[in-house]
């Protein structure tokens, strides 16, 4: 799945986000966002920013799973989502549908 988020996000390219966004490395880590979390130097550091992605879609996992009674397939659709927009627009827009009378399921 990491090699799959960094394809999708630059190509698996160790690169800055096209369009002088604050985006870098091969999984596109906002620097900006994940200030204090995540320097410039580290997001260009394949292994850091793999493990920093893999951490960040198990939490955004665990989130799902335990908010939603998520699993399987679904859950990981989600995640992947979470991982681009950011865990705060799947959750709204999650809540969005429910509060509508759907389910997720």
């Amino acid at each position: 799945m990491l090699a799959a988020i960094g394809v999708r996000e630059s190509g698996f390219q160790n690169i800055a986000e096209l369009g002088g966004g604050p985006s870098r490395g091969i999984f596109q880590i906002n620097i900006k966002a994940d200030a204090g979390e995540v320097t410039e130097e580290q997001a260009f550091d394949l292994e850091f920013a793999a493990n920093w992605a893999a951490k960040t879609l198990a939490d955004n996992a665990k989130h799902l799973a335990a908010s939603y009674g998520l699993g399987g397939e679904r859950l990981w659709a989600f995640v992947i989502a979470s991982y681009n927009a950011g865990i705060g627009k799947v959750r709204d827009a999650i809540n969005s549908w429910l509060a509508r009378g759907r389910t997720i399921e």
